[in-house]
């Protein structure tokens, strides 16, 4: 399995690292920044995607905040996606609202809208809490089971 995590956060991306390593025979392709994220998308073939929805626009680097935080990424880069292809994606966040202080929406109601506007990729969220890891990880499974990838 050829899995592409864009992911921003360190923690959170060394628990989906070890997720799929103890679970799955995956090859393990990670970005961490909106711009890393789609160059792989563009230049990469995988069998699933997993997306934070926010992050910054370029690599976080020493002295450098990796440019301005895109609230909505996951969704321009699902929509990179759904124009290349039928690349299953789950988003995975740790926020149940999303978005700046005036335009924010909840969880559930931005999982409807990238149902309707990405029916052919987007396959569902995973809500990540550090604390409830076999939650979270019982959760990722289940979608990527449904998401006929093995």
């Amino acid at each position: 399995m050829k899995v592409l995590i864009v992911e921003d956060t360190d923690v959170k991306l060394e628990q989906l690292i070890s997720f799929f390593t103890a679970n799955y025979n995956a090859d393990i392709t990670q970005a961490k920044s909106f711009k890393n994220g789609s160059s792989e998308i563009k230049n990469g073939e995988f069998d699933i995607i997993i997306l934070d929805m926010s992050m910054p626009t370029y690599d976080i680097s020493e002295g450098d905040r990796g440019g301005g935080l895109r609230h909505f990424a996951g969704r321009d880069l699902l929509s990179k996606i759904s124009r290349k292809g039928n690349t299953p994606v789950i988003v995975i966040t740790r926020f149940d609202v999303l978005g700046p202080e005036d335009n924010k929406i909840s969880l559930a109601e931005y999982d409807k809208r990238l149902t309707k506007e990405f029916s052919n990729n987007y396959r569902g969220y995973v809500f990540y809490d550090e604390a409830s890891t076999s939650i979270w990880m019982n959760r990722l499974k289940n979608l990527i089971g449904k998401s006929g990838v093995k």
